[in-house]
């Protein structure tokens, strides 16, 4: 898989889709606004997080519809409802959406509950002590106290949070599929979670690559958060969705249209390769065995 031709690819189809595409972005950035909005870190009672949450489980549906239209070479058929479709198909999208959360999450669960195991197994004298680092975490001796007295255990603590980080981004990458076969192919939830990992099999790295490629656009994204949440982050409220709507007007103005695009036609590269191919060969190789009954018939 040529990263770099799939990354032209999308910015060729960008040169005529791009001022919709856009708006569609944009328009899903504002209605994210919401989510932001009803935090915890906002004052909201931690139940309204959650429901806010489950409520938008499928709201990042709507950029696999309008890439895989762009992809498609059916730009013309961009509509600013398409920034919404995971609300308008809630009850289609939301059961898939969900059930792959809930085994992404079990998966993490677990992992993370027997890292941490192990730790207490090891080190169970010094996790005792980490509730009095994290509800003192303004008081800076005792921070550099926790840093000088256990060194090795900080860094086994960080090879922890690596460990769940690189998983969480496997899952993702065995994951990827799922949604555009839900749209694509109209697959069920269990069925399209199921090929979604036959489909990756052989790309995964590939995937890794072309995600690879943006690493440094995420990376500047996250520096600019850190500096504008250090500007206006103190505005109560306000600060956050300022921060937001910046960083989010950032990666759309720049690289975010090319990324999901280029995620596309990376589906459709497989797709084409795994269905249409082997269609088409199955339909060669039924034509040539009607030819040959024919033959010897005559």
């Amino acid at each position: 898989m040529n990263i770099k031709n799939i990354k032209n690819r999308a910015d060729e189809l960008l040169v005529n889709a791009k001022p919709q595409y856009v708006r569609i972005l944009m328009i899903m950035l504002l209605i994210g606004m919401v989510q932001s909005f009803f935090s915890s870190e906002n004052g909201f009672p931690m139940i309204v997080s959650l429901m806010v949450t489950i409520a938008f489980l499928s709201f990042d549906h709507g950029y696999i519809v309008s890439s895989l239209k762009i992809v498609r070479n059916n730009y013309t058929a961009l509509k600013d409802e398409d920034a919404w479709v995971g609300f308008s198909r809630f009850q289609a999208l939301f059961p898939t959406y969900l059930v792959m959360g809930l085994i992404k999450f079990a998966i993490l669960f677990c992992i993370t509950f027997v890292l941490f195991i192990l730790l207490a197994i090891f080190y169970g004298a010094t996790i005792s002590y980490m509730p009095n680092l994290v509800f003192n975490t303004n008081n800076v001796e005792t921070v550099v106290q926790f840093l000088t007295t256990y060194p090795i255990f900080l860094l086994q603590i960080l090879i922890v949070a690596f460990i769940i980080l690189f998983v969480s981004y496997i899952l993702s990458i065995y994951f990827f599929a799922v949604a555009y076969l839900l749209e694509q192919y109209h697959m069920e939830t269990i069925t399209a979670i199921k090929e979604s990992i036959q489909f990756i099999h052989g790309y995964a790295f590939d995937l890794f690559k072309l995600d690879l490629s943006y690493f440094g656009w995420f990376i500047l994204i996250a520096i600019a958060e850190e500096l504008l949440t250090y500007c206006v982050g103190f505005i109560p409220f306000f600060g956050t969705l300022i921060v937001i709507v910046l960083c989010g007007m950032l990666s759309i103005y720049t690289f975010l249209p090319q990324y999901h695009l280029s995620r596309a036609i990376f589906f459709e590269e497989i797709a084409y390769r795994r269905y249409e191919v082997n269609h088409q060969q199955t339909n060669e190789i039924v034509d040539d065995s009607v030819e040959d009954f024919n033959e010897k018939g005559e």
